[in-house]
């Protein structure tokens, strides 16, 4: 015999369909995102930890004088990661508290009084990507003009002599295999929470804020309009974060005409469309949210599938009014009798409605909003050109007169169609494998779910840009409110 051929078998073929949770669902979401880049450029919902803008730098800046080729740029700057995630751990804060990327790899290790760097360095270690935390953060800083390109090379708003003040002793600690705590508890200047008492800090801060940079370009100037209108609402009142003030004194009423601070800030406008915008969306979200979790729930058959018209009628029970004009009658106004915006959305919140019938009722006043509001501000608030589920659709389904079991029916059914078209757009051949995104998946009219949604609000960055601030000394929080400091000020006002 010239050779023997083993056969296997039976068994199952490989899966030629995988059914994987995607991501928005229903792509409401892309206009929001849009203005918030726009409005907070250089600060992203994943860059949370602002000594990272400057650590990468200072790597940056090593790897340059030292002729480091990319490998070794990068063990370096993922050595760096760690350290400064032990020196964090080793000397936290009592009053604002910064939790270095990793640490959760890191601290079991520092447990033991000691950093294995050549171990919890490697990949997958303290971090599942060969460059570290890198990814998160290089958009934001090549924008800001803290690295060149993507090679980690300095860029041309790096300051070399403010980096290695800030980080000095790093570059020693990181070309130790070990690390002890010893090391640790005598480098408090590298932790995360010593950003606003050093060099590398104070220089950042004077970026984000951009405060007589050279080459200013519109983002600079867009980011730090956001942060003037920040300093300027937590004056007009008492705030915890930036988010109700942006709410209190740019989103509703009058004060961003009349104060002449705000109203002379050209992202105000664009602020207050993009508050409001938000609240329509992250409605969508929530009412897709809800429609998800009463797939299988007492309305399926024996395999946990879910008839379409099913679901429509118990989302028609959750409505109270018979016509659509009455649904319309029952909504708060818009605008005051100035005509300017008031928080018909927290008034909806607290009529006791269910949670379908508020989420389709928050939708329906992002729709009554497109008659009050023009010019860029209306550009601001729907986009350029219309789409499926944006305010002016949402307008001009509910001028419709008709019964309101009619219109919910229709509505739940435009919501599903809509989510099936995206996730077969969405649809890709990855390794022979054929990918479907989402959670919600339809045969024959019959609908089943994988999984549920989340109901989380698409972020404003407002968060992060608070987060950044307080971390390089702009920001302050005494007792429980936020305040712009000394050194913000004169940084902002000078």
């Amino acid at each position: 015999m010239q050779g023997t051929a083993l056969l296997q078998g039976p068994a199952w073929a490989n899966h030629g369909l995988d059914l994987r949770a995607g991501r928005f669902p229903l792509g409401v979401e892309a206009h929001l995102m849009q203005m918030t880049a726009r409005l907070v450029p250089g600060v992203t919902t994943v860059t949370t930890n602002a000594r990272y803008y400057a650590l990468h730098g200072f790597v940056a800046e090593v790897a340059k004088s030292r002729e480091l080729s990319w490998d070794e740029s990068i063990d370096l700057l993922r050595r760096c990661e760690v350290v400064v995630a032990g020196a964090t751990l080793a000397h936290p804060s009592d009053s604002v508290t910064f939790t270095a990327h990793g640490s959760d790899k890191v601290a079991p290790a520092f447990s033991t009084d000691s950093i294995d760097l050549q171990v919890l360095s490697q990949p997958g270690q303290y971090a599942k990507s060969k460059s570290g935390f890198l990814n998160v953060y290089l958009g934001s800083e090549l924008e800001m003009g803290i690295l060149g390109d993507n090679s980690l090379s300095p860029g041309e708003r790096s300051d070399a002599t403010a980096l290695r003040r800030g980080f000095d002793g790093l570059f020693e600690l990181a070309n130790q295999q070990i690390v002890s705590g010893g090391d640790l508890q005598s480098v408090p200047h590298l932790s995360m929470h010593h950003a606003n008492q050093s060099a590398d800090g104070r220089w950042l801060a004077s970026i984000l804020c951009a405060s007589e940079l050279e080459a200013e370009t519109d983002t600079d100037r867009a980011r730090r309009g956001t942060i003037k209108i920040a300093q300027r609402s937590l004056a007009l009142g008492e705030f915890s974060s930036l988010e109700p003030a942006f709410y209190q004194c740019v989103a509703y009423g009058s004060i961003a005409l009349t104060d002449p601070v705000l109203a002379s800030i050209p992202e105000t406008t664009p602020w207050r469309s993009t508050l409001l915008r938000r609240h329509s969306i992250n409605e969508w979200r929530r009412l897709w949210a809800w429609l998800v979790d009463q797939i299988g729930q007492g309305l399926g058959d024996v395999d946990g599938h879910t008839d379409k018209q099913d679901l429509a009628e118990l989302a028609i029970a959750q409505c109270e009014a018979t016509t659509v004009g009455e649904f319309m009658l029952g909504l708060p106004a818009v605008v005051d009798a100035a005509g300017q915006p008031r928080d018909a959305e927290t008034e909806v919140r607290s009529e006791g409605r269910s949670e379908f019938e508020e989420a389709l009722a928050i939708i329906a006043l992002g729709g009554l909003r497109t008659g009050h509001i023009e010019g860029d501000a209306l550009t601001a608030f729907a986009g350029r050109s219309r789409s499926v589920f944006d305010p002016f659709w949402a307008c001009s389904k509910f001028e419709q007169r008709r019964p309101m079991a009619d219109f919910v029916n229709d509505f739940v059914f435009d919501v599903l169609d809509r989510s099936q078209r995206i996730a077969a757009r969405r649809a890709r051949l990855q390794h022979g494998v054929y990918v479907v995104p989402g959670r919600v998946h339809e045969h024959a009219g019959r609908l089943w779910r994988t999984s549920s949604e989340g109901r989380s609000a698409v972020g404003l960055r407002l968060r992060e840009l608070e987060r950044n601030l307080t971390a390089v000394g702009v920001l302050q929080r005494v007792e429980d409110q936020l305040q712009t400091s000394a050194f913000g000020e004169e940084l902002l006002n000078g």
